[in-house]
Order: structure tokens, then C-alpha cells, then sequence
């Protein structure tokens, strides 16, 4: 029982020492003053299952490291969703669109791994929504329904930057409105 302990402490010590981060610096992938743009295509939105594509959801973000003692990141993003459901042989039909447009914030995890930004945040904006009718039910719809609204938008999301070299990398964020979201980033 005593080896088995001891075994058990070895390589828990081992396991810690080998996923040491501090928590206050940026990855060595990142450092402050830095700018990340990012560009990519969702996969997959909540509420939107049994839903069609029409427009891939595409989301396009600017983020600047800042220059603090904590290693936080702030910037903007642009989504756009647009998801189609026909039925009833295609006689309607309905076409609903997302437009958001918020400020970020995230928090970037040093694991000291040369190539990984991993990063945790916040998303606080506005989000615009059009549904658009089309069937015979159309002209009494459209007298007592408004089909667009606006209105506060938030989200937290969680990804991740793989750099392939200094300035160019693969980005994965799983968050809302797109439940996954992969597509390029550049560091400049």
C-alpha cells in the first residue's frame, strides 16, 4: 500500500509540473501589444436544429492584447446567420437572419505551449433578428406580426488559436450564436 501511495504521489507531482501555467502571463503564442484578427465558419446554433442552411454563419473578430498585469485581450466581432425552414411541399416557407455586432473580452491561459492560445470571455453587444414569411398567409401575417427586432446581445465563449507559424493559425471556439466556429486567425 505504501509503493502504491507513493507511485500515486510521483505521478501526480509529475502530472502537475508537466501542466504548470501561470495564470498572469500570455502564452508564449501571444504577448501584449499584439492584434488577432479572426475569420471563420459556424457549425451548428442553438434552437436552430431542424433548420436548413441558407448563408453559413460566418463570424469575423479584431481582439488587441493589452498591456496589463493580467493577460486579457478586448476587441469586436460581426456574426451573421441566416437559417431557411420550408414545409407543406415548399407552399411556405420561412427565412429567419441574425446580425450581431458586440464588443469581447477574454482572458488568455498560459499552458507554455509554443503553438496554443487557449482563451476563455465574454461577448456584450446588440443582435438584430429579421423573419421573413413567404405563403399564403402571407398579407394577414404581415398586419399584425413585426418581423424585425433588436435588442442586447451576450455570450461567453471558450477557444482556442493554433499557430501554424509566428503570424498565421487555425482558430476553434465553441460559444453562441454558433455552437462551434472554426477558421483562421492572424497575429499582427
Amino acid at each position: 500500500m505504501k509503493r502504491f501511495v507513493l507511485i500515486l504521489l510521483v505521478f501526480v507531482l509529475a502530472s502537475a509540473s508537466a501542466f504548470a501555467f501561470d495564470i498572469m502571463q500570455y502564452p508564449p503564442t501571444v504577448e501584449s501589444g499584439d492584434f488577432l484578427l479572426n475569420a471563420g465558419v459556424g457549425f451548428g446554433s442553438f434552437g436552430a436544429t431542424s433548420w436548413h442552411v441558407k448563408i453559413p454563419p460566418i463570424a469575423v473578430s479584431l481582439e488587441y492584447c493589452l498591456d496589463t498585469a493580467a493577460p486579457i485581450s478586448v476587441g469586436g466581432m460581426v456574426s451573421f446567420l441566416q437559417y431557411g425552414w420550408d414545409y407543406l411541399g415548399g407552399q411556405e416557407s420561412w427565412t429567419h437572419t441574425f446580425i450581431i455586432f458586440a464588443g469581447r473580452a477574454n482572458w488568455h491561459w498560459n499552458f507554455d505551449v509554443d503553438w496554443l492560445d487557449f482563451y476563455t470571455g465574454l461577448s456584450l453587444g446588440y443582435q438584430y433578428f429579421n423573419a421573413e414569411y413567404s405563403g399564403p398567409d402571407q398579407l394577414w401575417l404581415d398586419r399584425f406580426y413585426d418581423w424585425n427586432y433588436g435588442g442586447f446581445y451576450w455570450a461567453g465563449q471558450l477557444g482556442a488559436r493554433f499557430f501554424f507559424s509566428q503570424k498565421i493559425g487555425a482558430v476553434a471556439e465553441f460559444g453562441y450564436p454558433m455552437l462551434l466556429k472554426a477558421g483562421i486567425t492572424f497575429k499582427f
